[in-house]
């Protein structure tokens, strides 16, 4: 039996951000991860001003800078025409969007976990709470059984949680018909740090700026999963840029999903990141949203491990702490709905081009910035 004060199930960007917090504060944890290496694709790219906080909250703000690329302005088109340019924030170390590769991202918050904390290849099969603790069932990579003895279990085991499925929750929500294909490529743009979007009765193209000179482009369609030519000619088609598929360092198709758990915790096992939420990645906004999640769930963790907090008390703060989960999803789901439903095929160009002009240059235009850089998200 492997003893421990919290067990997190996930080693990806929620789960090592979460064991940092805590190691911080002196708590004991261990990382179970069913995956057997570090996942090395690129999947999210933006750290929003809330979650480059809640980094600085850990000491670790200077290290992403280094890696990342600051974006402080987007440009909007509709049909390859420039309609406006909105600021997303200024070089204030917290006030702009942060563009990092989210396995650079892991791979910074694994370097303060010691190596023998993290145990890759480990797939939890049962969860079983007692009066005092936890005792967690996982296979390792040779198919023998291990168990873990621990306070809490956090699952951060993501969109398919094991952990999720072993409290009974409900997994609710909806998944869109269209697809979306993502590849990145060296900057042919002259944009260089500013992000930009395209708008057409097509649908939606995203443009946005990578560390090291490179650009990831997001389109959205109704066809399917599409090869590297395919999505070239489309954003051709949409924004006048030729790209080479030689140079494609990364491809990947997705469809959008929306979901959330009926239940945050049971008991000490608690959810979080995308095990308990998730909606569309447009706007890139949910990996900021989950540290911000993880800073209150770990202070919550902390002060009961070192009884700072009564069982009454803790038990009323996680409520508490479920309920704000909870609320913040729902209103991030409701924006990240509203942005995926505007690049969606079939929109009129002039109908388009009325509403970005709208949105870029009334008042609402600092409205959508604030929006979209999250600093109503306190």
């Amino acid at each position: 039996m492997i003893t421990t004060e919290v067990l997190i199930v996930g080693a990806g960007s929620s789960g090592l951000f979460l064991a940092n917090l805590l190691l911080k504060s002196g708590v004991k944890v261990l990382i179970v991860e069913r995956n057997a290496n570090p996942m090395m694709q690129t999947r999210a790219i933006g750290i929003h001003p809330p979650g480059l906080r809640s980094l600085n909250e850990l000491n670790l703000l200077t290290n992403f800078e280094q890696a990342g690329l600051k974006v402080t302005s987007g440009k909007a088109f509709v049909n390859r025409n420039e309609i406006a340019t909105l600021k997303l924030g200024s070089t204030r170390p917290t006030d702009c969007i942060l563009t990092i590769p989210q396995h650079k991202t892991e791979a910074i918050l694994r370097e303060n976990i010691p190596t023998p904390l993290i145990y890759w290849g480990h797939e939890v099969t049962d969860a079983i709470q007692n009066r005092n603790n936890i005792v967690t069932t996982v296979i390792d990579p040779s198919g023998e059984l291990v168990k873990f003895k621990s306070t809490f279990v956090i699952g951060c085991d993501g969109i398919k949680s094991k952990i999720r499925s072993l409290i009974q929750a409900d997994w609710i929500g909806t998944s869109y018909e269209f697809h979306y294909t993502m590849a990145d490529f060296p900057d042919i743009t002259e944009f260089n740090d500013v992000a930009a979007i395209y708008l057409s009765p097509n649908g939606l193209t995203e443009s946005l700026p990578l560390p090291g000179g490179y650009r990831r482009w997001v389109v959205n369609h109704r066809d399917g999963e599409i090869s590297v030519q395919k999505l070239i000619d489309k954003i051709f088609s949409r924004s006048g840029f030729k790209l080479n598929e030689s140079e494609c360092t990364m491809h990947s198709n997705f469809r959008i999903h929306e979901y959330a758990t009926s239940k945050i915790f049971d008991g000490n096992i608690i959810l979080l990141g995308d095990a308990s939420h998730i909606f569309s990645p447009i706007g890139g906004q949910a990996m900021s949203l989950h540290w911000v999640h993880a800073l209150k769930l770990g202070e919550l963790i902390s002060q009961k491990v070192h009884d700072k907090i009564s069982d009454a008390s803790f038990k009323s703060a996680l409520e508490a702490y479920s309920n704000e989960v909870k609320s913040n999803a729902k209103k991030f789901t409701v924006r990240a709905a509203f942005n995926t439903k505007m690049g969606l095929p079939g929109k009129n160009k002039y109908v388009l081009k009325l509403l970005v002009t709208l949105w870029a240059k009334t008042p609402l235009k600092n409205i959508l910035a604030k929006r979209f850089a999250m600093r109503d998200l306190k």
